[in-house]
């Protein structure tokens, strides 16, 4: 939907980038040592430079209703460490049929669920309902869907709208404005 209408691509970017560029700040429980090292495993992820892309991609939720965001782990030590978030493609996704709720992700043996601490999973809360249908996008469709119409004839077929046939030349006798043949007058 995007890439169809700037205009929507502007409002979610503006949204998108207001959020992900807020400063996070990492502060200790309290003063014991093992706080202050766990307090300093957090602050050491939150300070990559990547996390603000990362954020971004999360946030692409608001205007899909959910997204998948897949933890890349770096095990080369004991303590694993999160090395990179990447984004996923929502195609790759469904929600569950039996359900409605459960994310399930597209394998070459079918849908499997979501392995345990492999993604972050947002999903946005725009009413009311199941998951799937809490996307922003589908709040108003009617303006989206008449900006983005590649021709009338489209367009008329979804809805039917007046419209204006001639020509502004004064000079001559005016023509009858009549709707055209698609919207069926």
């Amino acid at each position: 939907m995007e890439e169809r209408d700037l205009h929507y691509l502007g409002v979610l970017g503006k949204r998108k980038r207001s959020i992900s560029q807020l400063e996070i700040n990492v502060e200790d429980v309290s003063n014991s040592a093992d706080d202050k090292a766990a307090g300093g495993l957090i602050r050491s992820f939150v300070d990559r430079l990547q996390l603000q892309d990362e954020l971004f991609d999360i946030l692409d939720a608001i205007g899909k209703g959910f997204s998948v965001t897949q933890i890349c782990w770096d095990t080369s030590m004991s303590q694993w460490m999160p090395r990179e978030l990447k984004y996923r493609q929502p195609k790759w996704f469904r929600f569950s049929l039996e359900d409605g709720e459960t994310l399930e992700l597209w394998d070459n043996a079918g849908y499997l669920p979501l392995e345990p601490y492999a993604h972050v999973v947002h999903r946005v809360k725009a009413k009311s309902g199941l998951a799937i249908r809490a996307a922003w996008r589908g709040r108003r469709p009617g303006p989206i869907c008449s900006r983005i119409s590649t021709s009338r004839r489209g367009l008329c077929s979804r809805r039917p709208m007046a419209s204006r046939s001639g020509s502004a030349n004064t000079g001559r006798a005016r023509r009858k404005r009549t709707s055209p043949p698609c919207c069926g007058r």
